[in-house]
């Protein structure tokens, strides 16, 4: 029959797993990659056409044209909201180790928690003024940088806003 030595440390593994550790780690990981069998089905649909959101596609060469556009955004939310950043920022290292956690399988760049921090933070407040500013709320943004053909195209807008619903929906499933 051979070495079995599998079976004992299943076994051995069986007889030490706790069900409630076990359910919590299920529970972290809510934000995964998107498998390469259904990838290659439509390899487009999953790869962000305009800006990044979240670190699996931060720093792509053709989605660096709107870094510049997220810090514009960051100011401009701060503006509104006439607080520090600081303000912002201690909440989100309450939480920043279990948003670490959520993803799955991040590149070694991200081990840097102020590296990912930043990137969170960046790319929440341009979400959040993508969505204010073409809605029905207040252009003042859209307003500012109407000259700027790269983000104001309605093109790039629609593409953002998909990217956005695609982002809410990893998080979401």
């Amino acid at each position: 029959m051979g070495d079995k030595s599998w079976v004992v440390q299943i076994n051995e593994k069986h007889r030490h797993s706790n069900p409630s550790e076990e359910s919590q780690l299920w529970k972290k990981r809510s934000i995964c990659r998107v498998p390469a069998c259904i990838k290659d089905l439509n390899s487009k649909a999953y790869k962000p056409q305009v800006v990044s959101f979240g670190p699996y596609h931060h720093g792509k060469d053709q989605l660096m044209l709107m870094e510049e556009h997220k810090q514009r955004a960051l100011l401009q939310f701060l503006r509104r909201c006439k607080k520090p950043f600081e303000d912002f920022v201690k909440p989100m290292e309450k939480v920043a180790g279990d948003l670490f956690e959520a993803y799955e399988r991040l590149d070694e760049r991200w081990m840097d928690r102020d590296r990912f921090l930043q990137m969170m933070i960046l790319d929440g407040c341009f979400m959040l003024e993508i969505l204010r500013t073409t809605g029905s709320f207040s252009n003042d943004y859209a307003e500012n940088c109407s000259k700027n053909v790269i983000y104001y195209q309605t093109k790039n807008i629609d593409n953002m806003k998909a990217e956005i619903r695609r982002a809410w929906y990893r998080v979401t499933w």
